[in-house]
């Protein structure tokens, strides 16, 4: 019961990291783009990390996996660069703290952080952002 247990929250915190990552960066072409998208995978793997959510038989095999799930998953499926002209940077160091202080867990934590790192708030360029 213990290994389910184990198994099945580290599985949950990293789908929650995997979520949360996925609205923290904008994925494309651009340098802001690319440069945020690295700072936020790279932040929410040190969190995978501290949850204890890679390694082997874990959710992430290692660091490396870790981050470049991540980043196919940013540039993929949440931010695609017809989204996400340019980066707020004063908002991604906001949703990049944000990463950090998520709890393994934690989902309402998470939500919170969800919010914060919208492509509304962090992104330029959206198709909801009418002025720029």
């Amino acid at each position: 019961m213990g290994m389910t247990m184990t198994s099945t929250r580290s599985g949950i915190v990293a789908g929650l990291l995997a979520v949360l990552i996925g609205v923290a960066g904008c994925g494309g072409v651009t340098d802001s783009r690319v440069a945020a998208r690295d700072k936020a995978s790279k932040a929410a793997c040190d969190r995978a990390k501290a949850c204890n959510t890679i390694g082997p038989g874990l959710d992430y095999e290692d660091y490396p996996s870790c981050i470049s799930e991540l980043n196919g998953y940013i540039d993929g499926q949440v931010w695609p660069a017809s989204q996400c002209q340019d980066i707020k940077q004063d908002m991604l160091n906001v949703c990049l703290n944000a990463i950090g202080g998520t709890q393994c867990g934690n989902l309402v934590n998470l939500l919170v952080t969800l919010g914060t790192c919208s492509a509304a708030n962090v992104c330029t360029g959206a198709p909801a952002d009418a002025g720029g």
